[in-house]
């Protein structure tokens, strides 16, 4: 729809939209397409539009917009460690459809690899995969300050030592205990207990 409005905005004014949103893309390392990108373009395709006459500064403007409406700061993809396709795929789903990229393994080794060259917005673990439980994979990402969900069938007092600082969720989880973990995720609001 944002690309649509483009064509009702002036040539030079259409102009600075795009140079504004590729460079805010650039500064928060996002694709043009990706969620906040699309969320960018709206936007300063908004502010486009307010703006009375004149060379509004689009980019500043647009950047303290974009501040003000996503909280998080972090604008990689949501990772998913989980061994179970089904419940993955499912998880894959309710986070795209809630505006996220993800980057899922099912195995604990794989995802520490990618962690160790990337950083999530949050991550999504189940506690046991068939390499085994993801305990130093919990213990990186609270030494990161990333904020995790725990998907799991244990009751969050029974989970080991590290997956404490995550939100839990039931395993399976309804869609709307876990799009109130992935709002949870995105104010790094650690230190909740139960979803």
């Amino acid at each position: 729809m944002s690309l649509l409005n483009l064509l009702y905005l002036e040539e030079s004014r259409a102009d600075a939209v795009i140079t504004a949103v590729r460079r805010w893309c650039a500064d928060n390392r996002c694709e043009i397409g990706s969620p906040a990108g699309n969320q960018a373009l709206s936007l300063a395709v908004r502010l486009a539009k307010c703006a009375d006459g004149g060379s509004p500064d689009l980019l500043g403007a647009l950047a303290r917009e974009m501040a003000s409406v996503a909280p998080s700061a972090r604008t990689g993809p949501v990772m998913v460690v989980e061994d179970e396709a089904l419940i993955a795929l499912d998880l894959e789903w309710q986070l795209e459809k809630s505006g996220y990229e993800t980057a899922s393994f099912s195995t604990c080794s794989e995802a520490r690899q990618w962690l160790a060259r990337n950083t999530p917005t949050f991550a999504v673990l189940d506690v046991l995969l068939k390499d085994g439980p993801c305990i130093e994979l919990a213990e990186a990402l609270v030494a990161q300050d990333i904020p995790f969900i725990v998907s799991s069938a244990l009751q969050h007092e029974d989970l080991p030592a590290p997956f404490q600082n995550g939100v839990s969720v039931p395993k399976p989880c309804e869609p709307a205990q876990l799009s109130a973990a992935f709002q949870r995720c995105t104010r790094g609001q650690l230190q909740i207990h139960g979803a």
